[in-house]
Protein backbone atom coordinates (compact mmCIF):
# COMPACT_ATOMS: atom_id res chain seq x y z
CA UNK A 1 0.00 0.00 0.00
CA UNK A 2 1.47 3.37 -0.98
CA UNK A 3 1.60 6.35 1.35
CA UNK A 4 -0.76 8.31 -0.93
CA UNK A 5 -3.52 5.77 -0.35
CA UNK A 6 -3.46 6.45 3.40
CA UNK A 7 -3.48 10.25 3.20
CA UNK A 8 -6.76 12.11 2.76
CA UNK A 9 -7.15 13.97 -0.55
CA UNK A 10 -6.66 17.38 1.05
CA UNK A 11 -3.60 16.36 3.10
CA UNK A 12 -1.31 18.85 1.34
CA UNK A 13 -3.67 21.73 2.17
CA UNK A 14 -4.01 20.54 5.77
CA UNK A 15 -0.24 20.33 6.14
CA UNK A 16 0.22 23.81 4.68
CA UNK A 17 -2.43 25.17 7.05
CA UNK A 18 -0.79 23.55 10.05
CA UNK A 19 2.61 24.91 9.02
CA UNK A 20 1.13 28.42 8.76
CA UNK A 21 -0.43 28.05 12.23
CA UNK A 22 2.87 26.86 13.66
CA UNK A 23 4.78 29.75 12.05
CA UNK A 24 2.30 32.29 13.45
CA UNK A 25 2.47 30.80 16.93
CA UNK A 26 6.26 30.63 16.76
CA UNK A 27 6.29 34.38 16.05
CA UNK A 28 4.00 35.03 19.05
CA UNK A 29 6.15 32.84 21.28
CA UNK A 30 9.33 34.60 20.13
CA UNK A 31 7.74 38.00 20.84
CA UNK A 32 6.64 36.87 24.33
CA UNK A 33 10.11 35.50 25.07
CA UNK A 34 11.71 38.79 23.98
CA UNK A 35 9.34 40.77 26.19
CA UNK A 36 10.06 38.45 29.09
CA UNK A 37 13.81 38.85 28.66
CA UNK A 38 13.45 42.64 28.54
CA UNK A 39 11.31 42.66 31.68
CA UNK A 40 13.66 40.35 33.53
CA UNK A 41 16.51 42.76 32.84
CA UNK A 42 14.37 45.60 34.21
CA UNK A 43 13.40 43.92 37.49
CA UNK A 44 15.14 46.25 39.89
CA UNK A 45 14.16 49.41 41.74
CA UNK A 46 10.84 50.47 43.18
CA UNK A 47 8.65 49.08 40.42
CA UNK A 48 10.07 45.57 40.58
CA UNK A 49 6.85 44.13 42.07
CA UNK A 50 4.81 45.44 39.14
CA UNK A 51 7.35 44.04 36.70
CA UNK A 52 7.36 40.70 38.52
CA UNK A 53 3.58 40.47 38.01
CA UNK A 54 3.96 41.39 34.35
CA UNK A 55 6.67 38.74 33.94
CA UNK A 56 4.40 36.16 35.55
CA UNK A 57 1.57 37.09 33.18
CA UNK A 58 3.86 36.81 30.16
CA UNK A 59 5.15 33.44 31.35
CA UNK A 60 1.56 32.20 31.59
CA UNK A 61 0.80 33.56 28.11
CA UNK A 62 3.88 31.78 26.79
CA UNK A 63 2.75 28.49 28.35
CA UNK A 64 -0.73 28.94 26.87
CA UNK A 65 0.72 29.58 23.42
CA UNK A 66 2.85 26.46 23.63
CA UNK A 67 -0.17 24.38 24.65
CA UNK A 68 -2.31 26.04 21.97
CA UNK A 69 0.34 25.15 19.40
CA UNK A 70 0.31 21.46 20.22
CA UNK A 71 -3.46 20.94 20.62
CA UNK A 72 -4.54 21.17 16.93
CA UNK A 73 -1.65 18.98 15.84
CA UNK A 74 -2.55 16.26 18.34
CA UNK A 75 -6.21 16.52 17.34
CA UNK A 76 -5.44 16.18 13.64
CA UNK A 77 -3.15 13.23 14.23
CA UNK A 78 -5.81 11.57 16.38
CA UNK A 79 -8.49 12.28 13.73
CA UNK A 80 -6.27 10.89 10.97
CA UNK A 81 -5.77 7.72 12.99
CA UNK A 82 -9.51 7.41 13.55
CA UNK A 83 -10.16 7.92 9.82
CA UNK A 84 -7.69 5.18 8.95
CA UNK A 85 -9.28 2.80 11.42
CA UNK A 86 -12.74 3.59 10.02
CA UNK A 87 -11.56 2.75 6.48
CA UNK A 88 -10.55 -0.75 7.53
Amino acid sequence: MSQDAVLPPDAEAQIAGLKAQIDARDRVIAMLRAQLARLRRMTFGTSSEKLAREIEQLELALEEQAAYLIEPIVTRIRDAGNDRRAER
